[in-house]
């Protein structure tokens, strides 16, 4: 049960963080930090990844309720399975930025981003711009494969 209630809280986080962008001022955005290397901003995702089928919300909303439960149930599956407490990190981690976006595209109809690296070596990344959904998203199932993989024996 105690990563229900990690993933929980990495949903609190997101969700607040997202909370707090879209009530500020227009004038606060971009914000530099960091010297430069992290930009805060405020975008609006009406898509998936990189605003894939923006334009077709009925097929975003079907993929994202899927895609949600799906997640939903490996995780919960994982929690009471004797999977590694590694592995079941990760899904927790991978949990909350799911149901942080999940809630996005339910409440709002979109996600809202924030986080933009220019600094990157990377053209396609320095121009991208996420939230910390998607992080925990990726981190998350990251760090469950490797629990995964490195498990003790």
């Amino acid at each position: 049960m105690a990563f229900l209630g990690i993933a929980s809280l990495f949903a609190i986080i997101d969700l607040t963080i997202k909370y707090f962008i879209d009530k500020a001022s227009e004038e606060k955005f971009p914000k530099k930090l960091c010297k430069g290397r992290l930009e805060i901003n405020r975008m609006y995702n009406e898509g998936l990844a990189y605003g894939f089928l923006k334009d077709k919300p009925k097929a975003v909303k079907a993929i994202v309720n899927l895609s949600f439960f799906l997640t939903m149930l490996l995780c919960i599956v994982s929690f009471f399975s004797k999977n590694s407490q590694v592995e079941k990190f990760g899904h927790a981690m991978l949990l909350g930025g799911a149901f942080g976006n999940f809630h996005d595209k339910i409440s709002k109809g979109k996600t809202t981003d924030y986080i933009k690296l220019p600094k990157l070596k990377s053209k396609r990344l320095r121009k991208t711009i996420f939230n910390l959904a998607d992080l925990f998203l990726v981190l998350g199932a990251l760090i469950a494969v490797a629990g995964t993989l490195f498990k003790h024996k």
